[in-house]
Formats: C-alpha cells, structure tokens, sequence
C-alpha cells in the first residue's frame, strides 16, 4: 500500500515538471516572485516608460531578448546596457509615429538600429 502511494506521488511529481518543463521552453512559464531576468527586467522598464507591452519580453536564440510594441517586433541585445537601447528606442518610436508607415521590426542590436518595413 505504502509503495502504491509513493509510486503515484512520483508519478504526479514527473507529469508536473514534465509541463514546467515544456511551458520554461515556450516562454510560457512566469517567473516567481523575487526572481530576475533581464527579460523580466527590461519588460518592466518597457512598461514604466510607457510602451505598451501585451506579453513580457523574452529570449530568443539565448543573445536576443523579442518585445512586442504596438505590433513591431523590438529585438535587444542580450548582454549590453539596455538603457542605452531603452532611450534610442524612445526616440525611434516618436519618429515613426509620425510617419504613415508603421514597421514590422526594430532592432536594437546592432550599433545602428535597423528598422524594417
């Protein structure tokens, strides 16, 4: 009786990482409270400064964190002060408002932000 128990606590233990597992993989899976990321980071300054973000940002190819900003894809370097990148992206962000065409893509990983139609 005493091994059928421990056997189904394994077996619901397994299944329950099995599916932590598959959602960290997707970037589906939230970060516990007092845990940081630069991801998780850089969506929280995205958001204080007033960009409107409908999911967190997350990395992509382990050196590129992806944004979603009003439907542009905003792509960041993994490894670089994103203040820098935070405030060439304000400033790009007020330019193409103002212009009729909205881009599909931003990135901000080069030293020369390139910005695709």
């Amino acid at each position: 009786m005493k091994k059928t128990v421990a056997i189904i606590i394994f077996l619901v233990a397994l299944i329950i990482v099995g599916i932590a597992v598959k959602k960290y993989k997707k970037g589906e899976l939230v970060l516990p409270l007092g845990t940081s990321s630069v991801a998780t980071s850089l969506s929280l300054e995205l958001q204080n400064s007033g960009f409107p973000l409908p999911e967190p940002a997350k990395i992509v190819d382990g050196d590129t964190i992806e944004a979603s900003i009003s439907g542009i894809r905003v792509l960041f370097p993994y490894k670089t002060d994103q203040n820098s990148h935070l405030l060439a992206l304000q400033i790009i962000y007020k330019e193409i408002t103002m212009e009729k065409g909205k881009p599909k893509e931003i990135d901000l990983r080069f030293q020369k932000p390139i910005i695709r139609y």
